[in-house]
């Protein structure tokens, strides 16, 4: 997808840094990137937290064995 296809669903607001998070996620942290490091096949970014938001308390939705659960 181009740029804005992305953000033509859900509701989307910025926090400190800039960068868009969703209205309703669960929990959001608005980092600043510290550094950047290649670890085998996989890119690792270390943030420093500007803000933090704490969405509404719900069942969170995980992955395990193969299947979807709430915890």
């Amino acid at each position: 997808m181009d740029g804005e296809k992305r953000f033509e669903q859900g509701v989307w607001e910025t926090m400190e840094t800039g960068a868009p998070t969703l209205a309703d996620a669960s929990v959001v942290y608005d980092c600043k990137l510290i550094e950047a490091k290649e670890v085998a096949t996989h890119m690792v970014l270390f943030g420093e937290v500007q803000a933090l938001r704490l969405g509404d308390p719900s069942p969170a939705l995980i992955y395990m064995n193969r299947s979807y659960h709430t915890v």
